[in-house]
């Protein structure tokens, strides 16, 4: 499905006045916590945006639940998608801020799986060789999953680096079985 135009010219928008304020890694940390919120409970953005109650009373819940966590950018943004009754596209608005990000301040998200918690010196290391790499800024986020065994995973936007132990595990497989 294509992102509707208006969350487009919302996101475009956002990263633009976060540029001039210099809050750019912030605003869109704060839209990948608000996205996580929705996908944990599927029904928060169903009942912020329903219709039954009135929007000042929608838009004071989002208020009151936001105000003290996010960046009062971040929050506007969120109140202008649930008056037009889009909160279910908040994913859509923190894929189209990143892009806005990478185009307007070359400011990279990434994110880094790993067997076991990186130490702050090992994230430093990646963080610097990511920037020296696609050049800009990097927002880093660390995820561990065991099953990695050893090694990292880093997505950065639509590029994976895959140097975990079970992808060179995997790598072997399919070149003694080609």
């Amino acid at each position: 499905m294509a992102t509707p135009r208006i969350i487009k010219d919302i996101a475009r928008s956002l990263v633009a006045i976060a540029k001039k304020d210099q809050v750019v890694p912030q605003i869109l940390r704060n839209l990948r916590d608000i996205e996580s919120a929705f996908r944990k409970d599927t029904m928060l953005a169903v009942d912020l945006d329903e219709t039954c109650i009135s929007l000042h009373h929608r838009q004071n819940a989002l208020k009151h639940a936001l105000a003290r966590d996010v960046n009062p950018l971040v929050l506007n943004a969120v109140l202008a998608l649930q008056r037009r009754g889009l909160l279910k596209q908040i994913s859509a608005l923190r894929t189209a801020a990143s892009h806005e990000a990478i185009s307007q301040v070359n400011h990279r998200e990434a994110t880094i799986h790993s067997a076991n918690k990186l130490s702050e010196i090992d994230q430093q290391k990646i963080e610097t060789n990511l920037q020296k790499r696609f050049g800009g800024t990097v927002d880093i986020v660390t995820r561990t999953d065991p099953s990695l065994i050893g090694g990292v995973l880093i997505r950065i936007g639509d590029q994976v680096i895959d140097a975990t132990v079970t992808g060179r595990l995997k790598r072997l497989t399919q070149t003694l079985y080609v």
